[in-house]
Parts: structure tokens; sequence; C-alpha cells
């Protein structure tokens, strides 16, 4: 974690793998996912509803790193800070609204003047609509990598990407 959680809320509990998680070692991918339990609809429409972001359980979770996961995210207070980031999910969610199949696979079809495509994978074609990585093994890589993800994944815009390479 970071120096301000790393000092603020760790503080001096004794960090070990038995009863926590390494973010980057192990990481959460596999047990906890970001969710808002909402729709697209529900993200523009009129009335919008709270969009608390919770972390799920992953169906079929290894139950003890699922239990190791959740006693880290609760020590960082995970889901509290990025209720921070709401607007980063509603977003996404535009952004998934806004960018069709089709829309996306012009997109991935750009070419400049030289003839050199923008986009060569599907990656390169995520963060320049996601602004992060798409691959878990490049969470390391940027702040809310995960995040943006798991809510790309929920919105739809994840698949609708992965979909045209």
């Amino acid at each position: 974690s970071c120096k301000v959680c790393n000092s603020s809320l760790k503080g001096d509990v004794d960090m070990n793998y038995r009863d926590f998680v390494h973010p980057y070692k192990e990481g959460v991918n596999s047990v906890l996912k970001f969710r808002t339990g909402k729709t697209v609809d529900d993200f523009l429409g009129g009335n919008k509803p709270n969009k608390k972001i919770k972390l799920l359980p992953v169906k079929n979770a290894d139950p003890l790193l699922l239990a190791r996961a959740r006693k880290s995210m609760e020590l960082f207070e995970i889901e509290n800070i990025y209720n921070e980031h709401r607007d980063i999910a509603e977003e996404i969610f535009k952004k998934s609204f806004d960018n069709s199949a089709n829309h996306i696979k012009k997109y991935s079809e750009l070419k400049t003047d030289k003839g050199v495509k923008l986009f060569e994978t599907p990656q390169e074609l995520f963060r320049h609509f996601i602004g992060n990585y798409m691959d878990e093994q490049d969470f390391y890589r940027r702040p809310l990598a995960k995040f943006q993800n798991d809510i790309s994944i929920e919105s739809g815009i994840f698949k609708r990407i992965s979909d045209i390479y």
C-alpha cells in the first residue's frame, strides 16, 4: 500500500501471510471483485441511486484466501477509500453506454497518416477507453487498475473491447 495507508491505517499491525494477503504477490482478483450492483440505466437515469462500491466474493473462491483478503481489505478500509472514487465508476458506465461495439471496432482500426495502427492490442485499446491496465499482471503499474478493470467488466465495456481482437 502507499505510504499514507501504510502509516495511517496499518500502523503497527504485524502483517504476515498467515492472516493477510500481499496485494502484489497474491492479489485478491481471484477472490474479490469491485461491484456497484447497478446497471448502465441506473447510473445514467435521472433518479440516480446510491452507487456504493462493494467488494464481493467471487463464486467458488478459495475460502482461506478469501478470509485473508477480507481481513486485509478491512484493515486498509478499501471499500471506504474506493467509494471516494465512485465518479470513476460512473465515468466507466458512461463510456460503456457511449461506446457501442461498432464504435469501439472503428477505434481499433484507426491508423496514423503513415498507416501505423494506433491500437495494436486490446490492452492498448482498453487503456485508451478506461485509462488503465486490462491484465491482472499489470495492475501494480497504476493506481485503481483492479477497480477500473472490475467496473469495466460489470459495465460491459471490457467484453466489447475483448471481443474485437
